[in-house]
């Protein structure tokens, strides 16, 4: 405990307690119970919603700054394909080569 807090700066900020993280992720954990897939990717993002005051002009200018396939190309290259889709794409996919009995 000395030795590392004597590598703090004067007038340095520093997390000395993980209450709020822990918080944090309480809230996610919350949030994502109630989704059906249990994966972390872009529900990550829902973290953030937490700690800050979502107001309808909030709401407003993401929506009028920020367009739905920016975000779909951003989503897939930082996080890749859901579960979801991912499932989707082997038990829907096309068996051209079987017949039906």
């Amino acid at each position: 405990m000395r030795i590392e807090s004597s590598k703090i700066q004067s007038g340095q900020t520093i997390l000395a307690t993980s209450d709020v993280i822990e918080s944090l992720f309480g809230k996610y954990k919350q949030f994502s119970a109630r989704c059906p897939l249990k994966q972390i990717g872009q529900m990550i993002l829902s973290i953030s919603l937490s700690t800050m005051k979502l107001t309808g002009s909030v709401v407003k200018l993401a929506l009028e700054t920020v367009r739905y396939l920016d975000l779909e190309a951003w989503s897939l290259e930082v996080f890749g394909r859901s579960m979801l889709s991912k499932r989707k794409t082997v038990f829907f996919a096309s068996n051209d080569d079987t017949e039906t009995a």
